[in-house]
């Protein structure tokens, strides 16, 4: 991980986090990982969208069903999520869960490619 980036991030979170247990939360191992699944997420999230920043706006488009993505919501929390068909309507299921409105969408990158 990039010592600028986990900077930059970390006070991102910071900002839009500002609970008690933030610090908790960005807590790491001694090789420099997040101890945390959901924190290490985010922040593959968030690198992701700093680096190709090709935003997808719901009001234009939306993913194919079944598809995992990276989504930002109305309240800018950024993480993956994965498009679902739904009885009442099709609907993104982790923002569901957590009652967060999506605004916008990323494909996931390529994964890398063996050598």
């Amino acid at each position: 991980m990039d010592k600028t980036e986990i900077e930059l991030f970390e006070k991102w979170y910071a900002d839009f986090d500002g609970s008690a247990d933030c610090q908790e939360n960005l807590a790491k191992d001694s090789n420099g990982h997040y101890l945390l699944t959901e924190t290490s997420l985010l922040y593959a999230g968030w690198t992701a969208s700093r680096k190709c920043n090709r935003w997808n706006s719901i009001d234009r488009s939306i993913p194919n069903i079944g598809e995992t993505v990276i989504v930002h919501t109305e309240n800018g929390n950024i993480f993956s999520d994965i498009y679902v068909e739904g009885y009442d309507g099709d609907y993104f299921e982790t923002a569901e869960d957590f009652n967060e409105q999506v605004t916008h969408w990323l494909p996931l990158p390529q994964p890398p490619k063996e050598e």
